[in-house]
């Protein structure tokens, strides 16, 4: 019987508990979750789910444990389950941007972890996870977790040597490859940031979100790439107002030129989660993306009026 454990119930962990729990492992499978809005874990009721009282609970019960949470949470949330962290616990992060040795030095030492980047496809059943493992995780640990995403769609091991390969194909036939790195400066920013021959620093205007462009900034310079380029995302002119700011204070922040001004629209988010084109339920969005395609192929456009 595997014990599989959540913490965090939202779009992405909620996707996988309904995909293991429609599959044919769930007969032999115990699944526990906890969410601080316990609502959330709540709704997965006829999933057969197993509401916890707290974090370090979903560890005390689950042999095999997935980290569903904000990479910014990832800090308060280990240290709380530290101390139920054993030897035989498998934890499973989908926040790629975080390293093992970071959830190493917060939880145990010798914790046992898979790196996991599913993409939001995974959210309909039809995702695509690319996975790592380290040495303490055994071939039989690393196979369940390989069909627990496989229960959403499906998996690839991805190795840098694996990433180099694929891309060196890429260039031969194809005249652009856009990867789109994970959040963080872990694993999945390495294995896009290496062979790229460019880079694109995608930011929003508030605070927080220009300090993680700084540090995203400081990385690429430290790791010798050039050709950088900035976007603006999720643009809003009243914001921009009631915060006494403009697209030149985010361009003075991260240092780099403009690209590309996306403004802020709901459509986008609709688009995303219906697989419908963003042309085809948003002509504003969609023509900032357009413009931002031309200016990469080198066309002279000037920047949209937000």
């Amino acid at each position: 019987m595997n014990t599989i454990g959540f913490i965090g119930a939202g779009n992405m962990g909620s996707a996988i508990l309904r995909g293991i729990a429609g599959s044919d492992m769930k007969p032999e499978t115990k699944l526990f979750a906890y969410n601080p809005t316990e609502a959330k874990v709540d709704a997965l009721a006829d999933c057969g789910v197993q509401k916890c009282k707290s974090a370090a609970e979903v560890v005390e019960k689950s042999r095999y444990v997935f980290l569903a949470i904000k990479p910014q949470k990832f800090e308060e949330v280990l240290p709380q389950i530290a101390d139920a962290v054993t030897e035989q616990t498998v934890l499973v992060s989908i926040a790629a941007g975080i390293g093992a040795e970071f959830i190493r030095k917060l939880t145990k030492p010798f914790a046992k972890v898979v790196l996991a980047m599913p993409n939001t496809p995974l959210l309909l059943g039809e995702g695509a996870t690319a996975l790592a493992k380290d040495d303490s995780v055994s071939d039989a640990e690393f196979a369940v977790v390989r069909n627990i995403f496989g229960s959403c769609g499906m998996t690839a091991v991805i190795a840098p040597e694996q990433m180099k390969a694929l891309l060196d194909r890429i260039r031969q036939t194809y005249d652009y490859c856009l990867i789109d790195a994970p959040a963080g400066l872990g694993m999945g920013f390495h294995l896009a940031s290496d062979y790229a021959d460019r880079a694109v620093v995608v930011t929003n205007t508030d605070a927080s979100s220009l300090r993680d462009a700084q540090r995203t900034v400081m990385e690429l310079d430290h790791l010798g790439r050039g050709n950088l380029h900035l976007v603006v995302g999720r643009v809003e002119k009243k914001l921009l107002r009631s915060l006494h700011t403009t697209i030149d204070d985010a361009m003075d922040a991260a240092g780099l030129p403009l690209l590309g001004v996306v403004p802020e629209d709901r459509n986008v988010p609709y688009a995303l989660n219906t697989g419908i084109p963003l042309r085809e339920c948003s002509n504003y969005a969609a023509r900032a993306y357009e413009n931002i395609a031309r200016r990469i192929m080198g066309q002279r456009i000037p920047l949209m009026r937000i």
